[in-house]
């Protein structure tokens, strides 16, 4: 979406995708306060995924000291989308049941970063985890390193039965300089500053049970929320609850390990492999076992 290309933005709405992640990872958690923070992550993974230009993977980690000390969510180019979650039972169950997820998630750092297969680049960026939650971290982000003006607006809810759901909007300013075109097109560059205050003003109306509930279509919504006549809507791109891991890339690993490491970590007869996204295992007996020894 983007408006006289004085700004971009990205409406995700996810259900599916969110309800399949979410039920893998109630093995590590059944508590509907951490699924809510996942979900969180995962709706932001996929806004911000979207609106970086890349070919490959993009991450969004945080690692922190609270009772959830490590989110990950992960979105590729073609929209698979994956996520995980590290939980402190011990110390979640200390919390009161009335405590937030900026309590759950507490003080550290979230990254962004981009990978080009299993080629890990540079993180595009790290902020710090100020002990108020995903959102504001995120916003620190694009005032602070990235300086573009960003609204950013997630809604989240559900359980197991019936399903999870989850909304998020971002709205985004462009630099005045990303489309000079844009200003020629109008009588003077402060057309473009109004249509920007407009988008504002009409974000900030916006609340997170308006943006769950809404049931038209992501254009008709869009259109709603902005009564802008030069709103300009681009195709949309479906987000799958899709796992990158394979018995291959797996066995790529092991075959890393040094041998002698490789023997200690057997049990009876084998190695068991669980992918921490999907759950999904991979057994490797002996004989495979010697044979990826012998890639060394």
């Amino acid at each position: 979406m983007s408006i006289d290309g004085c700004l971009h933005g990205r409406l995700v709405q996810l259900d599916n995708s969110l309800n399949g992640i979410l039920g893998r990872q109630s093995e590590i958690s059944a508590d509907p306060r951490v699924h809510t923070l996942l979900a969180e992550t995962l709706v932001l993974t996929a806004l911000l995924g979207g609106i970086l230009k890349f070919e490959g993977t993009f991450s969004l980690q945080t690692n922190s000291d609270g009772a959830v000390g490590l989110l990950v969510g992960d979105m590729t180019t073609q929209g698979a989308l994956r996520g995980y979650v590290r939980v402190d039972k011990d110390r979640l169950a200390t919390l009161p049941a009335e405590a937030d997820s900026a309590t759950l998630l507490g003080r550290g750092h979230l990254a962004f970063s981009v990978r080009q297969g299993d080629q890990a680049l540079p993180y595009q960026g790290v902020v710090e985890l100020a002990g108020d939650g995903l959102l504001p971290a995120a916003l620190t982000y694009f005032r602070q390193s990235a300086q573009l003006e960003t609204r950013l607006l997630i809604a989240v809810s559900g359980s197991q039965v019936p399903g999870w759901r989850g909304r998020g909007l971002l709205l985004q300013r462009l630099p005045a300089n990303s489309n000079p075109q844009a200003i020629n097109d109008n009588s003077d560059a402060a057309s473009v500053e109004d249509n920007w205050d407009l988008a504002d003003a009409c974000f900030g109306t916006l609340g997170q049970e308006e943006l769950l509930t809404f049931a038209g279509t992501p254009e008709a919504f869009l259109r709603r929320l902005l009564p802008l006549s030069n709103l300009s809507i681009g195709g949309s791109r479906p987000l799958m609850d899709q796992c990158s891991c394979s018995r291959q890339r797996v066995a790529g690993y092991l075959a890393q390990i040094a041998a002698q490491e490789l023997q200690e970590l057997i049990e009876d007869n084998k190695i068991i492999v669980t992918c921490e996204f999907c759950r999904r295992t991979y057994d490797f007996d002996e004989a495979q076992l010697a044979d990826l020894a012998k890639l060394h």
